[in-house]
């Protein structure tokens, strides 16, 4: 085995086989146990989702005086990087940490997936720890839930692949429809006039909208063919990340001001944040306010017309009388 391979089987592999193991001699059944193991792994796992998810929107918020950057450096790629670098650092933003949450993440839902086959397919596995279980093969009885072989392909359980698709698309649509409303990015400010500026919220959301229907059907034949078992894990994690998106952007959005106070905190001194980041709240509180004020006023300006429409008819009044 490779030095790769060998980090990978000591790293990830042999601590999720471990697991299982432990949840199979609890439940007696490896239906739960897989279960249980994907609930397990997507709990320790979600402090990395949060973490991508709060630098995807700080980096959303930030990216319009990054464009700024990009744009008045464009001749001066040395200047570019370390003007680019500096931003990042004082605005917090780390790169490097998205793509180390990212190789974990792939990392550990490929051992998931590969262990899940393995037992599905009644594979012996080596990798025990033989000091808890004095042993170092591990073996699994493939009937799950006491009548479904796990063993067998999604076509013969079609309730499984349906479930997966049904979760996928729930999914999609909650992201397009019901995700609360963060406030709005600020306009990027550019010397270029465009006819059609390009706009990423748009394209964001077009591609939701194409994701929410693709995506389930694409699941759909997919757990066609997969084991059961693997199915299962499919269908935990995607219930696990539909129950993770819904917290996120509600528990994030009930506390935006907290949010964005933490993101002005990156640099208090400089405007960058406050530009960025406030102003969207700012100009929708100044409209409301503009919006508010035009309607009180618009009734008074009723009210002395017609005042003004009584005293010209008074005058005209007076004038037929003098006449």
């Amino acid at each position: 085995m490779n030095p790769f391979g060998q980090l990978y089987s000591n790293v990830v592999s042999k601590p999720l086989l471990n697991l299982l193991q432990i949840f199979f001699d609890l439940t007696n059944d490896i239906g739960y146990s897989i279960i249980i193991l994907a609930i397990v792994v997507n709990l320790l796992m979600w402090p990395l989702f949060v973490k991508t998810y709060l630098n995807g929107q700080k980096l959303k918020y930030l990216q319009p005086k990054l464009k700024e950057i990009q744009e008045k450096f464009k001749d001066d790629r040395e200047m570019l990087l370390q003007e680019t670098i500096k931003f990042n650092r004082k605005h917090g933003i780390s790169n490097g940490s998205f793509i180390l949450v990212l190789f974990l993440q792939i990392l550990i839902a490929s051992g998931l997936y590969i262990l899940t086959r393995n037992v599905s397919d009644g594979i012996e596995l080596d990798g025990l720890y033989e000091m808890i279980f004095d042993r170092t093969k591990a073996t699994f009885d493939t009937t799950a839930f006491g009548f479904l072989d796990i063993a067998q392909d999604g076509r013969d359980y079609i309730a499984l692949p349906i479930l997966n698709a049904a979760l996928s698309f729930f999914y999609g649509f909650y992201n397009w429809k019901l995700t609360p409303k963060l406030p709005a990015v600020p306009k990027a400010k550019s010397t270029k006039k465009t006819d059609t500026p390009f706009d990423p919220e748009t394209t964001q959301k077009a591609m939701q909208v194409q994701m929410m229907f693709f995506l389930p059907v694409f699941l759909f034949f997919v757990n066609l063919g997969l084991p059961v078992g693997v199915s299962i894990y499919f269908a935990i994690v995607n219930l696990m990340s539909l129950v993770r998106q819904v917290f996120v952007t509600q528990y994030y959005t009930s506390h935006i001001k907290t949010f964005i106070s933490d993101l002005s905190d990156t640099d208090p001194i400089s405007r960058d944040n406050k530009t960025v980041v406030t102003d969207a709240i700012v100009v929708n509180e100044e409209v409301a306010t503009k919006s508010l004020k035009q309607d009180k006023t618009r009734k008074p300006v009723k009210k002395s017309k017609k005042k003004a429409s009584k005293k010209k008819s008074g005058g005209t009044k007076k004038k037929s009388s003098k006449a």
